[in-house]
């Protein structure tokens, strides 16, 4: 019966089988449902319809092709579609054929006509044309059939949109044909058209039969790939296994169901010869039809090698697909169907030569259909059964709800101990069911471990034995922030700018926005394209257009600054910028405060760099650019967006422009409360820089040129011919004054003076020789000069060939000038060197001895590796000398050091109080476990730095004297060689006057700072928390600052939450702009008595208002405040009422829901005008589906 109905699924789906709807049609967002009815041909004699076919099809005439399919119908003359197409252009196009009813083969064309189908059309006639409709394809002209014509009309037909996710859509349907899914399967006019009942249905214990010869037919296929397309020898490279896959739908014989082809996937990993996934697919609301198919897609993606130099390109091979038809509960085996040709779904299946049969063993688990909640409530039965389950589930949460809370008190007294931590208060959501979720790093390293295990092929075990690049997934990890980082899944992403709003930003002014913007980003960009580009320079621009408020959230000052850091450029802070404040919900432009012109404009200019032509090319690839939004009034960072630069690649084109809206986030808790919508330019000009690739072709070695030097003994030999060099020196001219004098004073035949004249000439020649004879005999010396383009905290290795020129074994000594130049010795590094980095291999690696010296035998040459590292590099040139045995020099080296700055990934700030050693955390940096952690140093020697449990780094550091602030770097590499910078993060760390407050939960408590004066000023007190710390009047406004005295400054502390907080306070010159004085509040909170206690279900799927009783337990009247610790789960209504001694009253509270069922505890603090009464009451919130 199973192989009965696979050909018959197999048959119905060829049948139903369409041609896409062309690209250059127009099409709706939403599809619409028609009905067209064939009512009859008019012409001059009565036509018999029983007599009649038509055959039925879409064409569209500005494109000239036919879409759809096409349909032959006689009997029933109604025909059902629904379509998203809304052009003019597009038609039916019905051709009507004669039958002999005697001798049913015998068929003869009438013609054919058009039909208006997208369109509500009453009973209208459509003129028939002679020969076949064909002639469209040919733009050419039919005549007509006069006096004929086919009377049709054309209705929505909204019974059909029921179906709409198991009906493909430009696809006629009759009331005669069969639609798996369809109650009764098959549709109808004037008849109610359901789904069947739908069911969920699992997918486990998948197992793929022989996935060794799988495996060695696609590396097999994968390397002929490599070596045709890019000309590559597979010596040393090889094509890798990135991911293999195994991709699962349901179709109906039309189409899949929900029209957008297999949604799920699982990842396949090899075991003893088979593929296997660990994986379990639930495929949910799953029709229950025997005619319904689940289909598998088995998918590799491989990652292909380039020349040396270009990234590896990542290629998709689809293998084949597999139908199963039938039972839906139980284990089964299903044949693939492979290439070439396509698979189901329409992706081209590739031709990779298997000549076996390969099997999908499977374990499907089918549950029950869902049972709608009004049919349990009408059942007695059903409802004492869910009550039950309710309140099992119930006993479940609160079990877990005291676990979890035993868990946050532990975290929240480790959370405590080091000083920079704010976390706000949680929702602790329900654990759900284990499910193994694994990263494709650990995914990949656990493959390729247990194919070492079992396999013998050495091609298998080199794919796997040389680790594929895996940077192109940390591209994808936001950025870190300094709230928990399990938002980071959960946040927005950047959008394009709605048309709406560049129509207003046009209209306001802005230039640049009708350019093209080609923000699409490629899936994997080619860096081969960048450097083959003739514009090896750029102007990239960031404008700044536009603000978008959150209702409901934080906002932003009028007057605002950017500060970036961009590339290696140093920290750019921009000009003062005004926002242009207008009604909630459109965009506020941006403008320039000050300046002849209002856009506000950042342009940075790039010249190529020369020993990397794709060093700004990989920045752009890799890195996202931090914005961080400064208040100008009280000198604080407000939040931050990020921006991915990988759509700025303009590969080959000109110029980019991408106008985007991207999310800003609160420094210090991550919520997102506004967007910026900014505008990117990246625009290609010729390099002031004459590059040459010829000369000096490149090899990368940590981002840098790799250059082999070549030095021979010269001799230095002065000739004798040499012109006399002028006596500039006043001694000597004095000398030769009396020289004269005496032999004017000679008498004739004294031969002793004339040979003293000549001795005393020669040596004044001789000193006044000397300088020039040493410095050329240096310059001689000193050809090979070079100059190292060397980065902070990155090590730049370079070659040196050294040759014996003597006819004899001689000892060679290397003399280096500066420390920060080394030889590499160590044969274990030296090793790694040739090994990764593409060195030439020396004779020995142990031939170095530790003092830099080398023998080697006549004529004998041998590479040494030099290595450059330091954090602070400066201009400078460092000689190194190759002494011989004797103390002679050989030769020399002469290095010109140009230092550059290393771009910075994230920039860190943290506020501590002066002169304490403190300890602070960086938050989580990564969204997956790291097989391995990176590696990582710090440029400050007197800080400790290393990595808390798997993902956090924690630093330890004495804090300066105030107002310093202290600035280092923490780098992250690969190797323990430091060659290649995976990451970069700058921290600051500011020092400021500290006061430890220690406060209740929930109430005010009074605190005082002190500020000195230097002179009368006019300022203004901010803090950083305005919800936590406020400033009573008359300092909540600005006031003068009494000058030569010290100033005792109210500050007012409340705290609703129990966790450690750090607050700042900045004092502000109001005129000048300049920030006075500065403090951090450590901030922490003891609890509070509750007064009372509320348990409270509360369903998922709508707001929650209760009326709660509130007792005046006072001896008089009193008028009460109300707050909620918590605004975003539980509001007040009213929050404030008054009540007379021993009266009661009701608090009106709303609840809203989190997005997952959860329990969370919320507080409502009640206190009197004056403060003399304060109550806590305590609500617990149990939030139920």
């Amino acid at each position: 019966m199973g192989e009965n109905l696979i050909l018959e699924w197999s048959r119905d789906v060829n049948l139903h089988d369409s041609i896409p709807v062309p690209d250059s049609v127009k099409q709706t967002p939403q599809s619409i449902p028609y009905i067209l009815k064939i009512e009859g041909i008019e012409g001059g004699q009565e036509v018999n319809l029983n007599e009649m076919l038509f055959s039925l099809t879409f064409f569209h005439v500005a494109s000239s092709s036919f879409f759809g399919r096409t349909f032959n119908f006689s009997e029933d003359l109604t025909v059902f579609y629904h379509s998203r197409v809304a052009d003019e252009q597009a038609l039916g196009i019905c051709e009507i054929i004669h039958i002999d009813r005697v001798n049913f083969s015998e068929k003869k064309l009438l013609g054919w006509c058009k039909l208006f189908c997208f369109t509500e059309r009453g009973s209208e006639n459509s003129p028939i044309n002679s020969g076949s409709s064909r002639v469209l394809l040919h733009s050419q002209v039919s005549s007509l059939i006069s006096g004929f014509s086919l009377r049709y009309s054309v209705r929505v037909y909204d019974e059909l949109r029921e179906i709409f996710t198991i009906l493909p859509p430009d696809t006629f349907c009759g009331s005669h044909e069969t639609i798996p899914g369809v109650r009764g399967r098959k549709i109808a006019e004037n008849s109610r058209i359901t789904m069947e009942k739908k069911a969920n249905m699992t997918i486990q214990d998948i197992v793929v039969n022989p996935g060794y010869e799988i495996e060695q037919k696609v590396l097999v296929f994968a390397e002929k790939y490599q070596r045709e397309k890019f000309l590559t020898q597979t010596d040393n490279r090889r094509a890798k296994v990135q991911e293999r896959r195994i991709l699962v739908g349901t179709h109906n014989t039309w189409t899949y169901t929900g029209n957008n082809g297999p949604d799920s996937s699982a990842v396949l990993r090899l075991e003893d010869t088979r593929l296997v996934s660990p994986s379990i697919i639930s495929i949910k609301d799953t029709v229950d039809d025997p005619m319904v198919g689940i289909v598998f897609e088995l998918q590799y993606m491989i990652l292909i090698p380039k020349k040396i130099g270009e990234s590896d390109e990542l290629i998709t091979i689809n293998i084949g697909w597999a139908p199963h038809v039938g039972d839906k509960d139980g284990r089964f085996a299903v044949s693939m169907i492979s290439g070439p040709g396509r698979s189901i779904s329409g992706k081209m299946l590739w031709d990779i030569s298997i000549d076996i049969e390969i099997e999908f063993d499977i374990n499907l688990t089918g549950f029950a259909p869902r049972i709608e909640r009004t049919v349990i409530e009408n059942n007695p039965d059903m409802s004492n059964v869910l009550r039950e389950n309710d309140r099992k589930a119930a006993e479940e949460r609160r079990r877990m709800q005291d676990e979890m809370r035993r868990l946050q008190d532990e975290l929240e007294r480790e959370r405590r101990k080091p000083p920079q931590q704010i976390v706000k208060e949680q929702i602790i959501p329900i654990p759900p069911p284990p499910v193994v979720i694994e990263s494709p790093k650990k995914v990949m390293a656990e493959i390729a471990s247990q194919t070492l295990n079992f396999t013998e092929s050495e091609p298998l075990k080199a794919n796997f034995t040389n680790p594929p690049d895996y940077s192109y997934l940390d591209a994808a990890v936001p950025l870190a922030t300094t709230d928990n980082f399990d938002k980071a899944a959960t946040q927005p992403l950047p959008k394009h700018i709605s048309r709406a709003d560049k129509a207003r930003l046009v209209k306001s002014g802005m230039r640049g926005l009708l350019e093209y913007d080609a923000s699409n980003a490629m899936y994997s960009p080619r860096l081969d394209i960048e450097a083959q580009d003739p514009l090896k320079g750029a102007n990239f621009i960031i404008q700044f257009l536009a603000y978008r408020q959150y209702n409901n959230k934080k906002r932003l000052p009028e007057n605002v600054c950017f500060g970036l850091r961009f590339y290696n450029f140093s920290n750019v802070i921009t000009e003062a910028a005004h926002i242009r404040m207008e009604q909630m919900g459109i965009p506020w432009i941006i403008e320039k405060l000050n300046g002849p012109s209002s856009e506000m404009i950042v342009k940075f200019e790039i010249e190529a760099c020369e020993w990397d032509i794709v060093d700004f090319a990989k920045y752009l690839m890799r890195k996202t650019l931090l914005v961080e939004i400064w208040d100008l009034a009280s000198h604080m960072i407000l939040g931050f967006c990020k921006i991915p630069l990988i759509e700025m690649l303009r590969q080959g084109r000109p110029s980019v422009v991408v106008t985007k809206e991207y999310p800003v986030c609160d420094e210090f808790n991550g919520d997102h409360f506004g967007s910026l919508q900014i505008l990117l330019r990246n625009v290609g000009v010729q390099s002031a820089i004459r590059m040459q690739p010829s000369q000096n072709p490149l090899k990368i070695t940590g981002g840098q040129a790799k250059h082999k030097y070549r030095a021979r003994a010269k001799q230095l030999v002065v000739t004798q011919n040499e012109p006399p060099v002028p006596i500039g020196n006043d001694e000597n001219r004095k000398r030769l004054r009396v020289l004269e004098y005496k032999k004017s004073m000679k008498k004739p035949g004294d031969e002793t003076w004339e040979q003293e004249k000549e001795l005393n000439e020669i040596i004044m020649i001789r000193e006044n020789r000397k300088p020039l004879v040493i410095k050329q005999a240096l310059r001689e010396y000193l050809s090979n000069a070079q100059k190292l383009y060397v980065r902070p905290g990155q090590v730049l290795a370079f070659e040196f060939i050294l040759h014996n020129p003597h006819d004899f074994e001689e000892c060679f000594t290397m003399d280096i000038s500066d420390e920060d130049l080394k030889v590499i010795v160590s044969p274990m590094e030296w090793q790694w060197w040739v090994s990764n980095k593409n060195f030439d291999r020396p004779i020995d690696y142990d031939i170095l001895s530790e003092e830099f010296s080398i023998v080697l035998r006549p004529g004998e040459t041998c590479p040494i590796i030099f290595k450059y590292f330091s954090w602070t590099p400066t201009s400078k040139v460092i000689s190194t000398w190759v002494n011989q045995s004797k103390g002679s020099p050989l030769c020399a080296l002469e290095l010109e050091i140009v230092p550059e700055a290393c771009p910075v990934d994230y920039v860190f700030h943290f506020y501590e109080c002066e002169n304490r050693n403190v300890k602070l955390r960086l938050p989580p940096l990564y969204l997956y476990d790291c097989p391995s952690k990176p590696i990582i140093q710090c440029s400050s020697p007197k800080t400790v730095v290393q990595w808390e449990g798997d993902n956090e780094i924690s630093i330890e550091i004495k804090v300066p004297p105030a107002p310093d602030t202290l600035t280092f770097n923490i780098i992250a590499y690969e190797s323990p060689y430091c060659e290649e910078v995976k990451a970069n993060w700058e921290i600051k760390l500011h020092s400021l006057v500290g006061m430890d407050i220690s406060v209740n939960m929930g109430q005010n408590t009074m605190v005082r700072v002190t500020c000195p004066g230097d002179e009368a000023r006019t300022v203004s007190l901010f803090s950083s928390n305005d919800l936590m710390v406020t400033f009573p009047p008359p300092h909540n406004k600005p006031f003068t600052l009494m000058p030569r005295t010290v100033n005792n400054l109210p500050v007012m502390v409340r705290s609703d939450t129990p966790i450690a907080q750090n607050v700042r306070v900045h004092c502000v010159d109001v005129f000048h702009k300049q920030l006075v004085h500065a403090w951090v509040l450590k901030i922490q909170t003891t609890g509070t008595n509750i007064t009372q206690s509320f348990e409270l279900k509360c369903p998922m799927n709508c707001l929650t208002e209760k009326r709660v009783p509130f007792v005046n337990r006072s001896q008089s009247w009193a008028n009460f405040h109300f707050r909620s610790s918590n605004t975003r789960i539980l509001e007040v209504k009213e929050n404030k009422f008054a009540l007379e001694a021993g009266a009661r009253g009701f608090i009106a509270i709303v609840i809203t829901p989190p997005p997952v069922p959860a329990v969370a505890e919320v507080s409502v603090f009640a206190n009197d005008s004056e403060e003399n009464i304060f109550e806590c009451l305590m609500f617990k919130l149990d939030f139920m589906p």
